[in-house]
């Protein structure tokens, strides 16, 4: 059975965001001599400017195909208009096996198949509303295309939902339908999260503190500090291509606005960016991604850190603000040493679980 989340929607929007500064692999060997057998570097001049593609380590630690990256990090095979080159000169079925499957993200678990759109594609907020409605013929035919690296599986002997409260997978896969229902509502992210919250102390049985304002914000500003000062030593050393600096400032700027305004009240979002964070939530739910962080409330807790910081950052301008603030979180959070320092932060992130929800939300 495919488990997809509720009011899930997506087009692609030729934002090309996927296409520049990401890491474009692993390739599956087939593609690679597919490519070679065509002469792409023949049809493309890009690829015969320099070698197309190189080997490199991958996530399972074996050398595997990666394609090049050109001009700021952009795919060798990105064109100026946004379009793909291999797409355009030889069809979709010529294109790696990952290209083909962004920006869905398929996971198993012992009851099924569950299908997502990751949080890192730019264009999904451009689409989450208006896009066509995910449908289980879309995800059989990403199902079935090839991948050097095997489907991520989620089975664990037991799942951690709130400090010191474990459940058996089969109880939490049991509770899934309703702890969906509860965060299928828009309202304000801390709001939400406090729902989802008391929702899961019922389940387990637990007695939690109450929220405290203070509490979120020093959470949240220790966080913010703690990223902030690990992205000035990454600054202060020479090296790195100039895409990955650039993505770096970003992130550091972004951080150092986000310690200035912490304390201060949360602007209001529009209703339409409260949408849009209730389905990466439910998302976020069902396709397991708290377990990164090693529990419920500590993976909840790293969502609404980047929740906050965008909500912060962007004020109440214009959904796209938010979004434009909100999506690169989760390529920043994919970055070795953040997801490192984030799991060493688990007592933090556990407090903006815990505390969220006393808000003092600007007018």
């Amino acid at each position: 059975m495919t488990r997809i989340p509720k009011g899930l929607r997506w087009s692609c929007r030729s934002c090309a965001k996927c296409c520049i500064g990401q890491q474009f692999g692993p390739v599956e060997q087939q593609t690679i001599r597919g490519l070679e057998q065509a002469n792409i570097a023949s049809l493309w001049a890009p690829a015969a400017a320099g070698p197309w593609f190189y080997e490199r380590l991958g996530p399972d630690g074996r050398a595997h195909a990666f394609l090049a990256q050109v001009d700021g990090g952009r795919c060798v095979f990105l064109r100026d208009d946004g379009l793909c080159a291999v797409h355009a000169l030889l069809g979709p079925q010529a294109k790696p096996g990952f290209c083909r499957e962004f920006p869905y993200n398929l996971m198993e678990d012992p009851d099924g198949l569950v299908a997502v759109i990751r949080p890192d594609c730019g264009g999904f907020f451009e689409s989450f509303a208006d896009g066509e409605v995910l449908t289980d013929d879309d995800v059989a035919h990403v199902e079935a295309l090839p991948r050097v690296i095997p489907r991520q599986r989620w089975a664990p002997s037991r799942v951690e939902v709130l400090p010191g409260h474990h459940v058996e997978v089969e109880t939490w896969l049991a509770w899934e339908p309703a702890i969906q229902r509860c965060v299928s509502a828009a309202r304000e992210p801390g709001l939400l999260v406090a729902e989802l919250r008391a929702e899961l102390a019922r389940r387990c049985d637990a007695d939690l503190p109450e929220p405290v304002r203070q509490v979120e914000v020093a959470a949240s500003r220790a966080m913010f500090a703690a990223l902030h000062a690990v992205l000035s030593r990454v600054l202060s050393s020479d090296g790195g291509a100039p895409h990955q600096v650039a993505f770096t400032r970003a992130r550091f700027a972004q951080l150092e606005a986000g310690i200035q305004v912490v304390g201060d009240s949360l602007p209001l979002l529009h209703p339409q960016s409260e949408a849009f964070v209730a389905l990466n939530l439910r998302s976020f739910l069902l396709s397991k991604q708290f377990a990164a962080w090693g529990s419920v409330a500590d993976g909840v807790g790293c969502f609404l850190l980047g929740v906050r910081l965008a909500q912060l950052t962007a004020g109440a301008s214009t959904p796209e603000a938010f979004a434009a603030a909100w999506t690169p979180w989760h390529r920043f959070t994919s970055i070795g040493m953040i997801t490192q320092l984030l799991r060493r932060a688990g007592p933090a992130l556990r407090d903006l679980f815990l505390h969220t929800g006393a808000v003092d939300v600007a007018q």
